[in-house]
């Protein structure tokens, strides 16, 4: 039988609705991973959700480039720009590309 994991990148709001889902439903993993800066952060969510493993390094994030912290308050903006921005864009691009074939401009395709 294989056992379930799961990690978390930081451990404020999102992290909590999901714990407390998994306690809601009473979903056992073998391992819950928590990554914050924060020590203070950390300790308040192992109060409440004692099984969690909490890490204040997260040396995995470091060999994928460089890394920041953003504010709470400042997280569902930043989400916005660095994630759904391009999904949004990709509809404009795409509108954009059609618009120049359109207009005569040849469409490069792949062989």
């Amino acid at each position: 039988m294989k056992s379930k994991s799961i990690g978390f990148i930081g451990g404020e709001r999102i992290t909590k609705i999901f714990l407390q889902a998994l306690a809601n439903k009473q979903i056992e993993l073998s391992s819950v991973q928590v990554c914050d800066t924060n020590s203070e952060v950390l300790n308040t969510l192992k109060k409440q959700f004692p099984k969690i493993q909490m890490t204040d390094s997260c040396e995995l994030l470091k060999t994928l480039g460089e890394t920041f912290e953003v504010e709470e308050s400042k997280l569902e903006a930043s989400a916005m720009v660095s994630a759904m921005l391009p999904t949004h864009f990709w509809f404009q691009w795409e509108a954009m590309q059609k618009l120049g074939v359109q207009m005569g401009l040849f469409q490069k395709i792949n062989p």
